[in-house]
């Protein structure tokens, strides 16, 4: 099954301590590359939830962000004790007169300062049922993600295989113009030495050896051969069921690359590189279309 690397998903859901939502997103990345947004509560977390998308995900850039929003009786937990607060204010305001400072702007930041040290440890807030609750849903999310990656995937694959039907007719056409372009090479010398020479016996054998030699070095059967198994090996990949390697796609795609430019090179036939022009565009396509496979 062919997996885009592209998708996003997103779920909201109610606990007991307040309302979570959970988005993840994927894009095109050469190797995995895992970001996560959460909230400070769910620090802790980071790893964890990381080793669970790698179990899913192989390739790709992915954003996994969290909210949390506590319910009203959860956020007045994380003010410190109103005594403590007051014996502090009034040193503030003790140190504020000294240093000739506003009371008014001293009291603004020491309270703000003061919601920072006191909240409470985030562990605190989420029990062991939180935390599976937490990651239930994030496995929700992730198969979201991947039923919108297979989608696109099976799209992505459809224009591959059809890319792959067009280069398997040109191909065709070469194997039969390289099985014909010897023969097609000696008449044309030997209309050439006509005009030019009277053909002789000896002649006739000196034009015959030249074409074997010539024949020898254009002959492009070992390249249409690995070219054939290149393209066998591709369409097996894309019909595999386990998720298949986007790189190994690309690795295959830049090894077919290489046979038709070969078999270009050594083209003596205009028609034999019209069509080595047409696979190396379809190539180009499919090139394009398997950076975007997982």
């Amino acid at each position: 099954m062919v997996r885009s690397m592209t998708g996003f998903a997103k779920a909201s859901y109610q606990s007991r301590k307040g309302s979570f939502s959970l988005e993840i997103l994927s894009i095109n990345k050469k190797y995995l590359e895992i970001f996560t947004y959460l909230p400070k509560e769910l620090f802790f977390l980071e790893i964890p939830l990381k080793k669970k998308i790698e179990k899913h995900i192989f390739r790709g850039q992915i954003t996994l962000r969290v909210t949390y929003t506590p319910l009203e009786y959860e956020k007045t937990t994380i003010l410190p004790d109103f005594s403590l607060v007051e014996c502090l204010k009034e040193g503030w305001e003790g140190y504020a007169k000294k240093l000739q400072l506003p009371i008014n702007q001293i009291d603004i930041t020491f309270l703000a300062h003061l919601s920072k040290q006191f909240l409470p440890d985030s562990k605190g807030i989420f029990d062991k049922q939180l935390e599976k609750d937490l990651f239930e849903q994030l496995e929700k999310v992730i198969d979201s993600l991947i039923q919108m990656k297979e989608e696109e995937g099976e799209a992505l694959c459809k224009d591959v295989v059809k890319q792959i039907l067009s280069i398997e007719k040109e191909l065709a056409k070469i194997e039969k113009m390289a099985k014909e372009a010897p023969l097609h090479f000696r008449e044309k010398v030997e209309k050439r030495v006509k005009e030019l020479l009277p053909m002789t016996e000896e002649l006739e054998d000196r034009v015959i050896r030249e074409v074997l030699l010539l024949s020898d070095k254009v002959d492009i059967t070992e390249e249409i051969i690995r070219l054939r198994s290149h393209i066998e090996q591709f369409s097996s990949l894309l019909k595999e069921e386990k998720v298949p390697s986007g790189r190994k796609a690309d690795f295959i795609c830049q090894e077919m690359f290489r046979e038709i430019n070969t078999i270009s090179s050594k083209s003596l036939d205009v028609k034999l590189s019209h069509s080595a022009i047409e696979i190396k565009s379809a190539l180009e396509k499919i090139r394009q279309q398997i950076q975007n496979i997982e």
